[in-house]
Formats: structure tokens, C-alpha cells, sequence
């Protein structure tokens, strides 16, 4: 593991990565999610594709519009699903009495 580190730090110094900046993980944080995910084990489940594609269009908007992103929506392809799936956890929420929704 103490290589992988010592490689993971040479791999930023070699693009010029500020350490402030060593965590930012920006692609690769989905590899990450998806191994603590396959860490934890069968149970926890992988986070929906969704996520991922909401993640890099709000990056998108933030850089191309950055005193005005919080005010623009360009991914309500992306938000429809993320509702979609919302509503399906609350009907099964209510369906199992766990939770009062």
C-alpha cells in the first residue's frame, strides 16, 4: 500500500498537482466509490450511473458559467432519473413501515 501512495504522489508531482490539491480525485473518485463499495461488500451497492453523469454536468456548468452555474439546470435528463429512483426508495420506504414519509 505504501507504494501505491508513493506512486499516487509521483504520478501528481509529475502533472504538476499542488498537494493542497491531492484530494481532489475528480475521475477517478467513481473507481474509489465503486471499490468502497466492493470493499464493504455484496450487500452495499455500487452508486447508481446517474450520480456520476450529474456530477461531471454540473462541473461542466460550473467552469462554463461560474457566477451564474447554481442558477442554470442543463441536466434534467439526469434529474428525471434521479427523481424517478428517489420516488421508488420512498414507495418502498412506505411499503416496509421503516420510515415515515
Amino acid at each position: 500500500m505504501e507504494a501505491d501512495v508513493k506512486a499516487y504522489y509521483r504520478n501528481l508531482q509529475a502533472h504538476a498537482v499542488p498537494l493542497r490539491q491531492v484530494h481532489m480525485q475528480n475521475e477517478l473518485q467513481w473507481q474509489y466509490n465503486d471499490w468502497l463499495a466492493a470493499a464493504a461488500g455484496p450487500h452495499v451497492p455500487r452508486l447508481p450511473e446517474w450520480r456520476q453523469r450529474m456530477y461531471m454536468h454540473t462541473g461542466a456548468n460550473k467552469r462554463s458559467h461560474p457566477e451564474d452555474y447554481r442558477d442554470r439546470w442543463e441536466d434534467q435528463d439526469v434529474v428525471a432519473v434521479a427523481e424517478k429512483e428517489l420516488s421508488e426508495l420512498e414507495q418502498l420506504l412506505k411499503q416496509s413501515g421503516s420510515v415515515a414519509v
